[in-house]
């Protein structure tokens, strides 16, 4: 859920941006203000679990490198 916040804004540009003719001018406009209300929610429910609940949340999204028993991530 984190890592839709990012890319919910990043899809909805590639999809405006390369098929909004398709949809034309209120579909273009439609389709980036559905997503930037998704997000919007999204970003609402994460600040109340990391804000409010005071949980921790460690995000790992790839190791960086791993030599033997040494990780970097």
């Amino acid at each position: 859920m984190f890592i839709s916040v990012i890319i919910l804004p990043v899809l909805s540009a590639i999809i405006v941006g390369f098929f909004g003719r398709y949809f034309g001018r209120y579909g273009a406009v439609f389709i980036a203000n559905f997503f930037v209300i998704i997000t919007c929610l999204i970003s609402w429910v994460l600040f109340y679990e990391v804000i409010v609940s005071e949980t921790t949340v460690y995000i790992c999204l790839w190791e960086w490198l791993t030599i033997g028993v040494l990780k970097l991530q």
